[in-house]
């Protein structure tokens, strides 16, 4: 099978899914309509340090996972996540068009610096995490593309704490002709969906 059929394939899928979930948001909507409850949408969005360790010349990135969390706002009655979406932010020096390099925060694409990481995700209503096996960052949207459907939002009540646990798998830093001397890094992960009150 050429490439070209399988992105059409994996195209198709996530217009089915998201055609699924507009029709499920249509009927939490009536539902909600109904009880005089009304719908905004809500993004909830975490940062992850992933830690820059060894000499500073040829820079490596931490291999401990790394732990965060988010609180559904106990104004709501439920939260429905739809979607995630992550971005690549680095500190580091950036060569610029004319002059010298200056120091500062420029957010990336991941194939970038070769930052790669598995993910998961669980929260305390369900108890339970929302994927079989923890997946890679290629599985989940990156910003510039669309995010990661989730074929069936989930359904989260006011004071739930979601979890997501960050992996790294890769122990290097790529050169990229537009950055250097990183001295932080980070992944930023949204949660976009919309929120019942």
């Amino acid at each position: 099978m050429e490439v070209r059929e399988q992105d059409q394939l994996l195209i198709n899928e996530m217009r089915r899914i998201d055609g699924a979930i507009k029709k499920r948001q249509k009927v939490i909507e009536s539902l909600a309509s109904a009880q005089g409850k009304k719908i905004f949408n809500r993004r909830y969005v975490i940062d992850l340090p992933v830690a820059i360790i060894g000499d500073p010349g040829s820079p490596s990135i931490s291999l401990e996972p790394v732990y965060r969390s988010f609180v559904v706002d106990r104004d709501c009655v439920y939260f429905f996540c739809k979607e995630l979406v992550y971005t690549v932010a680095a500190t580091a020096s950036i060569f610029q068009p004319f002059g010298a390099p200056t120091a500062g925060k420029v957010s990336l694409p991941n194939t970038l610096v070769g930052v790669w990481f598995n993910w998961e995700v669980r929260d305390t209503y369900t108890d339970r995490s929302w994927q079989n096996l923890p997946l890679p960052c290629f599985a989940m949207g990156s910003g510039k593309t669309s995010g990661f459907p989730l074929s069936r939002p989930a359904a989260l009540p006011a004071g739930t704490e979601v979890q997501f646990t960050l992996a790294p798998f890769s122990d290097f830093l790529q050169g990229s002709g537009l950055i250097d001397a990183v001295s932080a890094f980070s992944v930023q992960v949204s949660f976009s969906g919309f929120e019942v009150v």
